[in-house]
């Protein structure tokens, strides 16, 4: 079923990509901010010994989410068609629910 999309579809789905990519660099500067203060906490009162392997293992593994959150973002394929079929699945559902006389 294609249908022609309307000024406001392409508005509404432009205006979430663009939330998307503001969560990714939400995401990145809450990383570099969070490091470093946590780096001064740890660094403060306990020096740099030891610092390292925590820093390495906290950095890596929450730096691999930030990774992960900018890809699939930024370099996804064209997610409108899955978002549209989602969309459509998810309204027949609460139709049917509602033809059945279920709470939605």
């Amino acid at each position: 079923m294609s249908h022609q999309m309307t000024e406001e579809e392409i508005y509404r789905i432009a205006q979430r990509k663009v939330e998307k990519k503001k969560a990714v660099q939400t995401h990145f500067i809450v990383y570099i901010i969070l490091n470093m203060f946590l780096s001064l906490i740890w660094a403060l009162p306990f020096g740099w010994q030891g610092f390292l392997f925590f820093h390495a293992i906290l950095a890596g593994l929450w730096g691999i989410g930030v990774i992960a959150h900018f890809l699939i973002v930024y370099l996804s394929g064209d997610d409108i068609k899955w978002d549209r079929e989602a969309v459509e699945r998810e309204v027949e559902r609460l139709r049917d629910r509602a033809s059945e006389g279920k709470n939605l």
